[in-house]
């Protein structure tokens, strides 16, 4: 026969069972009968009066001893189910059962006092909106709480007893290893996936704990799991809704690119056009408005093959068009470097299409001016200097030539050139202001 293992121990009901151990009384099914060694309860009856009558001189009564022993065991095993409300009776004697009753109502007492009920233990587990499982050292299931069982499909009796990896595909996580594990204290959250009942995967945020008794021996085993569906059921929408955005987007882009090209080539066409007019033009000064055409048309096309050729369709990169603009300007004018240097300081500018578009026709227009009429032929120092910043909330370009400047009985802001009306008109169009020096050549600062 076995003996009932109690739930609670306690130093003073310890002391209690090993009185009874040394009387060769066993707790067997919630009774106090005799151990195998004695099977006689007389005999066992002779040693309690042995004991208890050394000093008292008195004999007591089979049914007396058995009621009495009885009694005690019931309030023992009560105080080891955690149970603190069964009292046990004291006589007026105050004999051995007396002092041991004593002991036991005292005993229960303070474990009332101090000890939070089983039932309230598992009503807080229960309430729980995480899966709990206790595993013993086995790594078998011992408890496991309501939401569990409704997760997963199962019944309390299906799980009791199981191994934990019946819940698990495959091997267990690695936060299960307890070999290098500090007592008391969480594993590092992980994402993993239980099995339900039916096979279905049920995705967790998965952290374990190990329980341990007071004096360091193995309690068992605490895993907590957060069932994470709904937030994989959110995460793959976005995911979803993300790709078809991106895709949305890489044919919107594929479009724009194609619009630019389309666009770039109209002006190419309308250039063809003006060049093909001018041909059988012999007047130099109309052939010379035609050209000017051709290099505005050429200065809003480079924007649209610009855009068209970049992975950023938002911004033109003002360094870049710069440089392709100044190719096409020399080009034109069919002179080289030799005869004038054009030099640019443009760092990290990147303008939107309805800014970088005015600001290309600007300095096309200030620099082929500069070409036509700012240099003497016999000066071989002629330079013109492109600058672009921004300075705070503003941006700031800059046309600047060493060549004669501008003639005193010119106003600029008067002129009725359409370079200059044009230069003019594209700086109130972008919200800017222009100011002009003509010290050692001429310098235009247009701050927008």
């Amino acid at each position: 026969m076995n003996s009932v293992k109690p739930v609670y121990t306690d130093e003073r009901l310890k002391n209690i069972l090993d009185f009874l151990n040394d009387l060769e009384i066993g707790i067997f099914n919630n009774k106090l009968i005799p151990s195998e060694k004695n099977d006689d309860i007389d005999l066992i009856i002779k040693k309690i009066n042995k004991i208890s009558n050394k000093k008292a001189g008195l004999i007591w009564e089979k049914p007396y001893v058995e009621n009495r022993l009885s009694e005690l065991v019931n309030v023992i095993i009560n105080i080891s189910s955690l149970n603190f409300s069964k009292k046990a009776n004291i006589s007026d004697d105050l004999n051995i059962f007396d002092t041991i009753a004593q002991g036991l109502n005292i005993l229960g007492e303070e474990l009332l006092a101090s000890t939070v009920s089983r039932e309230y233990l598992n009503n807080i587990v229960q309430s729980m909106t995480d899966i709990l499982f206790v595993l013993n050292e086995k790594k078998e299931i011992q408890t496991i709480n309501d939401i569990a069982l409704e997760i997963l499909g199962y019944k309390d009796e299906e799980l009791h007893g199981q191994n934990i990896n019946i819940l698990f595909f495959g091997e267990l996580p690695s936060v299960l290893d307890f070999q290098n594990k500090k007592e008391n204290s969480f594993t590092q959250k992980i994402e993993t996936s239980l099995k339900s009942k039916y096979g279905k995967e049920v995705p967790v945020i998965f952290s374990s704990s190990i329980m341990s008794e007071k004096d360091g021996s193995f309690k068992g085993i605490v895993c907590i799991a957060s069932d994470i569906t709904e937030r994989k059921k959110t995460e793959q929408a976005l995911f979803e809704r993300e790709e078809k955005i991106k895709k949305s987007l890489k044919e919107k882009e594929i479009l724009l690119k194609e619009i630019h090209h389309r666009v770039k080539n109209n002006l190419q066409v309308i250039m063809s056009l003006l060049y093909l007019q001018s041909i059988n033009i012999k007047d130099k000064n109309t052939l010379a408005l035609f050209q000017d055409s051709q290099n505005r048309i050429k200065s809003m096309a480079l924007v649209h093959e610009q855009l068209y050729r970049s992975k950023n369709l938002a911004d033109i990169d003002m360094s870049i068009y710069y440089k392709e603009l100044i190719k096409q300007i020399y080009k034109t004018y069919a002179v080289t470097s030799n005869d004038i240097t054009v030099e640019t300081d443009i760092k990290n500018v990147f303008l939107g299409i309805n800014i970088a578009v005015p600001c290309g026709l600007i300095a096309n227009e200030l620099i082929s001016n500069a070409f036509k009429h700012a240099f003497e032929k016999e000066n071989k120092e002629n330079k013109i200097m492109i600058k672009m910043r921004k300075e705070a909330k503003n941006f700031e370009l800059i046309v600047k030539d060493n060549g004669k400047g501008i003639p005193e009985n010119i106003d600029i802001y008067k002129s009725d050139t359409l370079g200059m009306t044009l230069v003019n008109t594209l700086v109130t169009q972008i919200e800017g202001s222009l100011q002009i020096s003509v010290e050692n050549g001429s310098l235009f600062k247009i701050i927008f």
